[in-house]
């Protein structure tokens, strides 16, 4: 795992691959924070429904 490392980053395309995968984790942490987000209101939101007089 280490010499496949080495290996991207001794090579010139090794830093594109790099780069990707540092958008891509700012990606994921963005939609994360999105989801969770959404989720707390849609938490709320049963919780109202599951309170409310029949």
């Amino acid at each position: 795992m280490l010499k496949a490392a080495r290996v991207l980053f001794n090579k010139k395309s090794g830093a594109t691959v790099f780069e990707y995968v540092l958008i891509a984790s700012l990606i994921v942490v963005f939609i994360m924070t999105a989801f969770q987000s959404q989720g707390t209101k849609l938490s709320a939101v049963f919780g109202e429904i599951a309170v409310a007089p029949r």
